[in-house]
């Protein structure tokens, strides 16, 4: 970055601490908002970019829009097409093929859950987003430090009208290899409080006691 920020125009900032994701993103929203960016795209610095999904993602009509993330899980290729919540238990997952669905199009959060290809929310680390839903929902949960917080994002855009969006026809290898039985206990402990966060500001309070039981037995 040093090396090649003056001559491409790079703007870097450097947080004395580390913020977690969720702050990290908001500090550098406002400073493009600053710079009057029309459109908004964090990313993840483990994404292969050795071709141009950007422009692809920015010609899709949505006010969020993110790819079909590829990535390896036990040494074998899985396709995410964006997660969901169930919002009795306040537990997320993601739906998973381990293929990529042919033909599908665009995948929108206001599928209704009787279809197979329903989705609550989208990852937020491969994300365009609009800076009208920023000015409208306002930013990032800082509560969170790295999970859920993009969850609760989408969630909060959505609600507001505003149309999420996966293209199914442009797949972004995300160059991460995961465990299905991790043994990260800070990762588990980050998640773990996190998830405790979603639960407190989202699921309706008839099921918190569920809730908060479900992730004490996990």
């Amino acid at each position: 970055l040093k090396r090649y920020k003056d001559q491409y125009g790079i703007t870097v900032i450097k947080n004395k601490k580390n913020l977690g994701f969720n702050k990290a993103v908001n500090v550098a929203i406002k400073k493009a908002l600053q710079m009057r960016a029309d459109m908004i795209m964090p990313l993840d610095f483990d994404l292969d970019f050795s071709f141009d999904f950007i422009s692809k993602l920015s010609r899709i009509d949505g006010d969020i829009v993110a790819p079909v993330l590829k990535s390896k899980m036990d040494g074998k290729w899985f396709y995410d097409y964006g997660g969901r919540i169930d919002w009795k238990r306040g537990s997320g997952s993601h739906l998973i093929k381990y293929s990529p669905i042919r033909n599908i199009g665009e995948l929108t959060t206001t599928v209704d859950h009787s279809k197979p290809n329903w989705i609550d929310f989208v990852s937020g680390g491969c994300t365009i987003i609009k800076k009208e839903v920023i000015e409208k929902i306002g930013y990032l949960d800082e509560d969170y430090f790295v999970y859920w917080g993009d969850a609760d994002f989408t969630i909060r855009a959505r609600d507001a009208g505003f149309r999420v969006v996966i293209d199914g026809n442009t797949v972004v290898h995300h160059k991460l290899e995961i465990s299905s039985q991790t043994k990260n206990i800070k990762k588990m402990k980050i998640s773990f409080f996190d998830n405790l966060t979603f639960i407190k500001k989202r699921i309706k309070w008839y099921f918190k006691p569920l809730a908060y039981m479900n992730i004490f037995l996990f």
